[in-house]
């Protein structure tokens, strides 16, 4: 791998590594690449390569954190409110999933509704009866002319 290629943590930027500029070139601590012109500019993006790699720590340290194991801490403010607003989306989406699976058992079933139908059914014709009986009609019909004849 040439000088040119070689990969470095850069301290204190947005950039996980960079490209290290060649000998003679000033390192500011910036990550710089090669134009075509053969002038040095600032990277747009570097080349992905995790620090830890980058320092030779060995495979298993590497990945410490693993699925299930608490995340580590960020460290400055905007780490820590991105994690926040991560945390709360993630929460909505769950609820929204939990609500709509219950949602769908919110109504009710065939069943409830055939049964809940009979018993309307049973009712109206229990009403029926009792109100085409002889005594009930002249209950209603003296009810009725009172009522007429009240005004």
């Amino acid at each position: 791998m040439s000088e040119e290629t070689q990969l470095r943590a850069v301290p204190g930027t947005a950039f996980r590594s960079a490209v290290v500029p060649p000998a003679g070139a000033a390192d500011c601590g910036t990550p710089v690449r090669s134009s075509p012109s053969g002038s040095w500019q600032a990277a747009p993006s570097a080349p992905y390569r995790p620090l830890m790699e980058a320092e030779g720590e060995p495979e298993r340290e590497r990945n410490e954190h693993r699925a299930g194991a608490p995340a580590p801490m960020p460290v400055d403010r905007m780490s820590r409110r991105a994690e926040a607003r991560r945390r709360r989306s993630n929460e909505r989406i769950i609820r929204r999933r939990k609500d709509r699976v219950t949602g769908q058992e919110a109504g009710m079933a065939t069943a409830e509704y055939a049964i809940a139908t009979l018993a309307a059914v049973a009712f109206a014709a229990l009403l029926v009866a009792v109100l085409s009986s002889g005594e009930i009609k002249g209950l209603l019909m003296s009810l009725i002319t009172s009522a007429l004849n009240f005004g």
